[in-house]
């Protein structure tokens, strides 16, 4: 066989393979059969003695199919050698480790992004094996961004399937939250949310019982997510029924505790503040567990409402409760809210002092409960500009009529 006919059969043998490879990647075959018919065509029909074949994933060099070597040599630093390469080259020169026991590296891009590598030795580097090397790169990148298309595919799939149920789990945690926002002749409430993600770990509740009590609560579950938002419904499944055995706020705090601790494991707390308003004798009653202390504005004089415990989650035992007590003398308004509004940071980073919400609520104390979150939300955006919010974000105003 004359050389010509040589080199013809050689480009046919690529097309036939060429055509292969391809009339496999539209008929979705798996990758790890695509990943055979590479290795096996370079092995058997180009004689390729060593070969490793590396996608990077996650920042990492991973490799997926290989020839006549141990992957598992490859050292971390693999990486940072591999990127070097923008072109198929020989390696040159004296390299030691993985890198050393090959001839050429061919790199595949993907919209200028490096998205793998193949390492390829033989005994003779002559002009048959770079040509070879011409079509190995070709159907190597053919293969690369293949591959590379498909994990895309999956991963937008994965991604609105996340947000379906990101979706799902948003409408539900919003059904959690009181379904109305009531007035009534002893009290008045609207509330305010937005998770600083799709759901969020902040949590409120109000409830008249039966004993002729307004019970309310707000909560910070620490972290952010889905995760928080799951012991969010946990702790609002424990408020509910706790809420119907226990008259006295010590032996409610306590039961709550241990309730979170094995939800939590120690792992995450609860800052969580209660509030039980008499609706005949006009007493307020609270405990504060380490949360943001309420703001209480009565008789023209604003309270912090801190009496209370520490968080909730971490002991098995609270060092201490104290429970505070206000005679509520006259018409009084309660501001409540989480770190979305206290570790809130304008665009210059500044932080939104304390003062102002106290100025802001002895101002505005006279509006109804909607007015004055609509009102502050106003000026929450206006300190905050472009800047987001730093957490989850709960505000709670609160009347009661004397």
């Amino acid at each position: 066989m004359n050389n010509y006919q040589r080199q013809l059969q050689v480009k046919q043998t690529q097309i036939n393979y060429l055509l292969e490879l391809t009339e496999a990647i539209n008929s979705n075959v798996k990758i790890p059969v695509l990943f055979r018919m590479y290795r096996e065509f370079l092995e058997d029909k180009l004689s390729i003695q060593r070969m490793a074949f590396f996608a990077i994933e996650e920042g990492d060099a991973v490799c997926k199919t290989y020839i006549g070597i141990d992957p598992q040599n490859a050292s971390e630093e693999l990486i940072h050698d591999l990127l070097q390469y923008k072109k198929p080259s020989v390696i040159e020169g004296p390299t030691a480790g993985f890198l050393g026991q090959f001839d050429m590296v061919i790199p595949c891009q993907h919209k200028n992004q490096p998205i793998a590598f193949v390492l390829i030795s033989n005994p003779e580097i002559n002009d048959e094996f770079m040509n070879n090397i011409k079509f190995v790169s070709t159907i190597t990148n053919v293969l690369s961004v293949a591959i590379e298309n498909k994990r895309l595919f999956k991963s937008q799939i994965k991604q609105g399937i996340i947000s379906k149920e990101m979706e799902l789990a948003n409408n539900m945690q919003r059904s959690l939250t009181p379904p109305n926002q009531p007035k009534t002749e002893h009290y008045e409430i609207s509330s305010y949310y937005q998770p600083h993600l799709e759901v969020g770990g902040d949590y409120f509740d109000f409830v008249q019982t039966e004993g002729e009590h307004l019970v309310f609560c707000i909560g910070d579950i620490t972290g952010k997510g889905l995760a928080a938002a799951l012991l969010m419904a946990n702790l609002q499944a424990y408020f509910q029924t706790l809420v119907k055995h226990h008259t006295d706020l010590k032996d409610f705090i306590i039961e709550l505790n241990e309730d979170m601790l094995r939800s939590t494991k120690g792992e995450k707390f609860v800052t969580f503040f209660i509030g039980v308003y008499n609706l005949n004798t006009k007493v307020l009653q609270f405990v504060n567990s380490g949360h943001n202390p309420p703001l209480l504005f009565h008789q023209n004089k604003i309270q912090e409402l801190h009496k209370g415990s520490t968080l909730l989650g971490m002991f098995k035992e609270l060092p201490s409760i104290e429970v505070g007590q206000v005679q509520i003398e006259e018409d009084a308004t309660i501001l409540l809210y989480t770190d979305g509004l206290s570790d809130l940071r304008n665009e210059a980073g500044e932080m939104l002092p304390i003062g102002r919400s106290k100025i802001y609520l002895k101002q505005n104390a006279h509006l109804n409960t909607k007015e004055f979150i609509d009102r502050l939300m106003l000026g929450v955006n206006e300190f905050r500009g472009e800047a987001e919010f730093p957490d989850d974000l709960t505000i709670l105003c609160i009347k009661l009529f004397a």
